[in-house]
Parts: structure tokens; C-alpha cells; sequence
């Protein structure tokens, strides 16, 4: 009963929300195995985050406990405005622009207006969720970290964490942090889908091209991703169970989430 009350009155207030996501459920809360691992870490152990589809902040709180700095990238106006009223006061700066291969423009494709389909929004005209009825679209901007990242962080930072979910526009993102991801080598988190994404083997090679090896959380610890065919991680069965209300994230099979680690990462998982 008091859970109940809780949720609805969270749900009422988005800023309250907002606020105990941040400061209590992502302290307890992990539904990834990456969120958990970047949680053990020490204080101060990252230097600079990167959050690339910050969404409601799912790992943007748990990397501000973490790193000197964090950068969320998020151009959904709720989501946006739903971070901004929580990060004040710490090491998280929020920017609002989608980020890809180029600076500009491009649309956003939203498939609905409750927060499942805010969190499927993409850019990525190949991704068949851009043909749901009723989709939205809103013209955002759009910048490359090779060109945003360096003015916000300083010349002596180290990028040392990039987290990338983008809902199959992974390629342009990659495209546009080239440098970025040769200079510091940071540890990736991307979430990757075939049913989202159908170049998604291009951006297993682009960062295996720079020297990254790929992982993958399955039974309780981490795997090297040999090739490029994810079909046999994302089963139409796995993501059913995944999806199904009180599936439990300890025993998830439909993997999603990609690790990347080059030799001189210096923050490793695997």
C-alpha cells in the first residue's frame, strides 16, 4: 500500500521524482550489470563520463557518484527538462542536443507520448520504430563529441567512461567521436539491437577497428564477443521474458548492452 502511494505520488511530481531517483532508487537499484559494477567503484575513480541518451538519468546518478565530471547529452524536451530539475549541485552537466556524425539538425522520431515510447525515441530513419502510428517527430540538434566534448571538459581531462543508448543511431554517434574515442581510450557501454539497428555489425567493427575488444554479461560474468552476429543475444523469446512484468535482471538471456575495452582503458569491467 505505501509503494503504491509512493509511485503515484512520484508520478504526480516529476521533480520529486527526479530527485529520488538520483539520490535513493539508484543507490539500490541496478538492472544492469554494468550499473552495478560502475557503482563499486570509489569515488573520484572516474575522471571525465560521457552519457550519451541520458533518458531519465539511469546511469547519469550513478556516474555522478563516480567522476570529477559528467556530461548527459539528451534531446527529448522531457526527459531534458526532467534531468535538468535534479542535477543541480554536483558534478553532472546536461546538454541538450542529440549527438551524431555531424553537427546540424535532424528529426527525432518518438513513437508515442508515454515513457516507454520517449524511451525508444531515435534519430535513425532505419529503424523500423519510426513507422508505429501515432509517432512523433520534433526537429533537435544535433552536435559530434569530437567537436562539443573538448571546450566542456578542458585539455588535461580524461574522458575515462562513454555510455551510448540511442535506439540504432549508434553509427552516427561512433562516427562523430573518432577522436575522441583514440585519444582516451575510454570504456564503452552501448546498447546495441538488431531489431533496432540493421548496420548494427558496422559498429562492432569501427571500434574493434581502433583496438577495442567487445563483452557481454551473461550467468553471472563477462564474455568476448567473437563476431558481429548478435541474433542468438536477442532472441524474439528473451526479450518476451525481459519484457514481462516482474522479470527478474539476474536472469535476463536477451543481451543488449556491449562492453568495449581497448588495452589502455584505464576503468575496466571485463
Amino acid at each position: 500500500m505505501i509503494r503504491v502511494m509512493v509511485r503515484e505520488l512520484l508520478g504526480r511530481n516529476p521533480a520529486l521524482d527526479a530527485m529520488f531517483r538520483r539520490h535513493v532508487w539508484s543507490r539500490i537499484h541496478f538492472p544492469e550489470a554494468e550499473l552495478k559494477a560502475l557503482d563499486a567503484l570509489p569515488a573520484g575513480a572516474i575522471d571525465c563520463a560521457i552519457d550519451v541518451g541520458a533518458a531519465l538519468g539511469g546511469y547519469a546518478w550513478v556516474l555522478g557518484r563516480k567522476a570529477r565530471q559528467v556530461l548527459c547529452y539528451e534531446p527529448g524536451q522531457v526527459h531534458g527538462d526532467y534531468l535538468e530539475s535534479a542535477i543541480k549541485g554536483g558534478a553532472i552537466s546536461l546538454v541538450r542536443a542529440a549527438v551524431g556524425s555531424q553537427p546540424g539538425e535532424l528529426d527525432m522520431f518518438t513513437p508515442g507520448s508515454d515513457t516507454d515510447a520517449r524511451h525508444m525515441a531515435t534519430l535513425s530513419p532505419d529503424n523500423p520504430v519510426i513507422a508505429t502510428p501515432g509517432t512523433s517527430v520534433t526537429r533537435v540538434p544535433v552536435v559530434t563529441l569530437d567537436a562539443d566534448v573538448p571546450a566542456r571538459i578542458g585539455t588535461d581531462a580524461r574522458v575515462d567512461v562513454l555510455k551510448v543508448d540511442v535506439e540504432g543511431f549508434e553509427n552516427a554517434v561512433f562516427e562523430g567521436a573518432r577522436e575522441t574515442l583514440g585519444r582516451h581510450r575510454p570504456l564503452v557501454i552501448a546498447e546495441i539491437e538488431a531489431r533496432h539497428n540493421p548496420r548494427h555489425g558496422e559498429v562492432f567493427g569501427l571500434l574493434e577497428g581502433l583496438g577495442y575488444r567487445t563483452h557481454f554479461w551473461r550467468d553471472g560474468r563477462y564474455h568476448q564477443l567473437t563476431d558481429h552476429d548478435i541474433a542468438a543475444l536477442q532472441t524474439a523469446e528473451d526479450l518476451a521474458e525481459r519484457l514481462r512484468p516482474g522479470h527478474d535482471p539476474a536472469r535476463n538471456r536477451y543481451i543488449n548492452n556491449f562492453v568495449f575495452q581497448h588495452s589502455e582503458t584505464r576503468i575496466k569491467l571485463a
